[in-house]
């Protein structure tokens, strides 16, 4: 019995930041649908105080992490200087 309650803890744990996580995930997915209205604006225009935290903002092309956050609010800036897609990850 006492070698199950270790293990039952540290899966437990893993549970409860899988749910942390999906929650932040949907978070993400909902700043996406409210500040799609940023689409097509100049990013030097974009107050990123106001923004969601984690943030990433890359023009196209540009070489970014590997790493896959569904929290983190991506913006991605055209050739021209204006924001051309959000999206999370």
């Amino acid at each position: 019995m006492l070698r199950v309650l270790p293990v039952a803890v540290l899966l437990w744990g893993c549970a409860v930041t899988d749910v942390g996580r999906d929650r932040a995930a949907r978070e993400c997915q909902r700043a996406v649908v409210k500040y799609g209205e940023l689409v097509g604006k100049p990013v030097a225009e974009v107050d990123t105080a106001k923004l969601p935290k984690p943030l990433r903002i890359y023009s196209v092309g540009s070489l970014v992490t590997g790493d896959h956050r569904p929290e983190r609010l991506n913006i991605v800036v055209g050739v021209d200087g204006s924001v051309i897609g959000l999206g999370c990850g």
